[in-house]
């Protein structure tokens, strides 16, 4: 027998009208003090006690009881955290279930009468089931935390449509760990990996590891202990590469841009390390106060602290000629070389990357000449400079490689990076692509739309559209392997 949703309790406070219902999402609540139940939730919207904080339905061990109508959008969805269904489901076209949690209820009861509720809404509204979410999904809070503790969302979704068996201990999901400044900033997430040591490795400083709980597995305090240029002074290229390598190579797997290619400019560019910029700024690539397409994300630079330097330029034709400039100072190397890949990775030339191609090229020449014809550099011998570099002294031993790591991990177990490629089925009309894979990465403004696509390259649970428009999740409900 279905749960009857008792609607004694229906009000329009804290509510507005014009909802169209696209989604429903999960919620759970358990800080409410008038009640130990779902009535007394509802009835707490019905007087207009939750101050704009709300839910169209309110279901615990005992009953159903609703307190907003359907056809008006609730506070429910929130603040956004980092969830990569934000501003897709949204209050005005989500229905919200609270699941009340007190203590001493009946967990496994107010999850099947969750179930029960979410599938009368669902036929209701012709809602299918990739379109019913967690709160996490839409704003990466973690709620419904009951369900999550108990691993128990999988389940759900299994339960809305129809699986027999559903009060079965569920199969854990896949652990991930996450690069954050902090857990509760979700909008800070780097990447989530499901390794430990490519969680490490991608960790810039100032960033932590987290588990899929929230517990700091690793964290990074480089930023104020990171490496000074002083260190570098006295040693041979050959001790100045070993030291200095796992830096780029760790820059790559946060920034994309290649780590030989970065290091030949560093080393070109400062000297190996010993040039007065280097050595007084922690300056390693000659970035300016000022630079083309000054307008790029992620710089690591305090925007304060510079240092005036005369240095040599060249027009087209070769003819060279000196300047002063400001140069700006670092607190470390490994600040210096962030964001010399921001800039590089985010620089625009009006609406287009100035160096468009670059993020993610696994071939050096090609990268050397992308970045030369962006206008990093006007020595005419730039890019054959730094090839020369790489070559001579197999800076490519310090690339990422097909399993993630470079050399300062020889036994990587996992990739960041599949080329192969495969089709998937999406069965929602509103999947939205990004720039980049991650949910760090700017929306396009466009959406898939249902149907079949070609993958042609896979990075951390995110797919490479074949038609260039950009790229998805492939870890949602609404998509699946052809």
């Amino acid at each position: 027998m279905s749960v009857k949703i008792n609607t004694d309790f229906i009000s329009n406070q804290n509510s507005y009208d014009n909802q169209v219902v696209k989604y429903i999402c999960v919620h759970n609540t358990d800080n409410y003090n008038h009640g130990a139940n779902a009535k007394c939730h509802a009835k707490a919207q019905h007087d207009g006690n939750f101050s704009g904080y709300s839910a169209h339905v309110y279901v615990d061990d005992t009953g159903a009881y609703q307190a907003t109508p359907y056809s008006r959008g609730a506070w429910h969805i929130g603040v956004n955290y980092g969830g990569r269904l934000f501003g897709i489901a949204n209050n005005r076209n989500t229905i919200g279930i609270e699941v009340c949690v007190q203590a001493g209820y009946n967990y496994e009861k107010a999850f099947l009468n969750a179930v029960d509720v979410c599938k009368q809404l669902m036929k209701k509204y012709n809602v299918d089931a990739d379109h019913v979410i967690q709160h996490y999904d839409a704003c990466a809070k973690n709620c419904p935390s009951a369900i999550r503790a108990h691993k128990d969302w999988a389940r759900f979704k299994k339960a809305i449509q129809g699986a027999e068996n559903v009060a079965t201990t569920p199969a854990a999901p896949q652990k991930l760990y996450r690069v954050r400044k902090t857990w509760a900033n979700a909008a800070s997430q780097i990447g989530a990996y499901a390794y430990l040591k490519n969680a490490k490795l991608a960790c810039p400083a100032g960033y932590s590891v987290f588990d899929e709980s929230g517990k700091v597995i690793y964290k990074n305090d480089l930023q104020t202990e990171g490496m000074q240029a002083t260190e570098l002074k006295n040693l041979t290229p050959a001790e100045l590469i070993k030291k200095v390598g796992p830096l780029f190579t760790k820059d790559q797997l946060q920034t994309g841009i290649l780590a030989s290619v970065s290091m030949a400019q560093f080393i070109l560019e400062s000297g190996w390390g010993k040039s007065k910029l280097t050595q007084n700024a922690n300056n390693a690539f000659g970035m300016k106060k000022n630079l083309s397409g000054n307008t790029w994300p992620g710089s690591k630079w305090d925007g304060v602290k510079t240092i005036p330097m005369k240095t040599g330029e060249q027009t087209k034709d070769g003819k060279s000629y000196s300047i002063v400039a400001d140069f700006r100072v670092y607190d470390c190397l490994q600040c210096s070389i962030g964001d010399h890949s921001a800039y590089l990775a985010g620089a625009k030339n009006g609406n287009k990357l100035r160096y468009e191609g670059l993020k993610g090229c696994k071939d050096y020449k090609k990268a050397a000449t992308i970045i030369k014809n962006g206008g990093y550099a006007t020595d005419v011998n730039y890019v054959s400079q730094l090839c020369r570099i790489i070559e001579q002294y197999k800076l490519t031993d310090y690339d990422v490689k097909a399993g993630g790591t470079g050399t300062d991990s020889k036994t990587a177990t996992t990739t960041t990076t599949k080329k192969k490629t495969f089709q998937v089925k999406v069965t929602a009309n509103d999947l939205r692509i990004r720039r980049g894979p991650g949910t760090n990465y700017a929306f396009t403004g466009r959406y898939t739309g249902k149907g079949k696509f070609t993958i042609v390259e896979e990075r951390n649970g995110w797919g490479r559209l074949k038609s260039g428009a950009g790229w998805i999740c492939l870890t949602v409900n609404c998509v699946t392997r052809v």
